[in-house]
């Protein structure tokens, strides 16, 4: 299963969110999901 983390990170940049606090707090928990994503995906526990 190949994807690119790069790309993916870089998609996520584009995503325009606003409100200040829920902005941030958005990114923050998009990011953190792709992260946790990876991570079992390599852990093959999924």
């Amino acid at each position: 299963m190949g994807f690119d983390i790069e790309k993916l990170v870089k998609n996520v940049s584009k995503i325009k969110l606003k409100g200040g606090v829920f902005e941030k707090a958005s990114r923050v928990i998009i990011v953190v999901s792709i992260c946790i994503f990876g991570i079992a995906v390599f852990l093959g526990n999924i």
